[in-house]
């Protein structure tokens, strides 16, 4: 009876064990991130931040910039795939914007998070060129 008394008391400790395990084995996120160049012209306009690191995903990567209009009249830019690109430090490549998907928005202040989608590069840490056009009046 002792020994049944002493596997039980054991139980709990091995599933603690087990799980603790099993959450330490999970694999490692990829490593991401991208540094952001803004173009000039783009800024008068529009101010950009980049709130977290970009994001790895299977076969593309994201990065996410919070919009914030700098005059009053709040204009939204677009971004045109071929003056917004990826490169990689060691090459010439350019990898272009395939998608631009709003994430979030504050209606009161105006400020918006877009997500910014590319293929994924050759890269751990790449370089965002970003060139908005924005409509000034």
């Amino acid at each position: 009876m002792r020994m049944r008394g002493s596997k039980r008391g054991l139980l709990p400790a091995t599933l603690t064990t087990l799980t603790l395990l099993a959450v330490c084995a999970r694999p490692a996120l990829a490593v991401f991130d991208a540094d952001l160049v803004i173009d000039p012209g783009s800024a008068k306009s529009v101010e950009f931040q980049k709130p977290m690191a970009a994001r790895e995903f299977a076969d593309h990567v994201a990065v996410y910039l919070r919009v914030l209009p700098v005059k009053t009249n709040r204009a939204l830019p677009v971004f045109i795939n071929t003056k917004n690109y990826l490169t990689c430090p060691d090459s010439e490549k350019r990898w272009n914007l395939n998608d631009v998907k709003q994430v979030d928005h504050h209606r009161r202040s105006g400020v918006k998070v877009f997500g910014f989608f590319f293929d994924k590069p050759a890269c751990e840490k790449a370089t965002y060129h970003l060139q908005a056009v924005v409509g000034d009046s």
